[in-house]
């Protein structure tokens, strides 16, 4: 029997309490009431959240041209006849979307292009989420933030520094 209460406090502390209230002790009812909470508001939070789509993060270091190298062509297999759907409408232009990103638009903002150039593609300027250094310097650091096209909570972040964008990041694009 101690064995089930224990597994009823460890499962089930908000009906557990209830039942031995007046059984336990200040500490008892302190400790017990803090878990109870806890664990309905664990349980409580994970029936309301959605299912998250991967969070996809792109950054490319700077290379010299000298250090990089040319890759060799390789032998692709014979190609898989497979069957095509008609094209798909375009995506929203930037004229129209009010700088909220698409999918489509983040796939077209690259590593080396400028703040403006990505607002250019957006279609609307980001949101200043954090700022490091002193404007003008060579490591001035600056990350902004767009609301995204999709599920809830999209969205998607580039870093610049030295006025070109380092990396790139969203999450739940479409």
């Amino acid at each position: 029997m101690k064995f089930l209460k224990a597994l009823g406090w460890v499962f089930v502390p908000y009906i557990m309490i209830g039942f031995q209230w007046n059984k336990i002790g200040t500490t008892g009812k302190a400790i017990g009431s803090a878990w109870a909470a806890l664990c309905l508001f664990g349980l409580i939070n994970n029936l309301t959240t959605e299912k998250q789509q991967p969070v996809t993060f792109t950054q490319t270091a700077s290379v010299p041209a000298s250090q990089t190298s040319t890759p060799e062509p390789t032998k692709q297999a014979d190609p898989v006849k497979t069957e095509t759907k008609p094209a798909e409408p375009a995506p929203k232009t930037s004229e129209t979307n009010e700088g909220t990103m698409s999918k489509a638009e983040f796939d077209k903002i690259q590593n080396g292009m400028s703040y403006e150039e990505v607002v250019a593609i957006v279609g609307g300027p980001g949101e200043m989420l954090s700022e490091t250094g002193t404007k003008g310097d060579q490591f001035y650091t600056v990350m902004y933030a767009w609301e995204g096209e999709g599920g809830f909570g999209a969205n998607a972040n580039a870093m610049f520094q030295g006025g070109k964008m380092i990396s790139k990041s969203q999450f739940g694009l479409k």
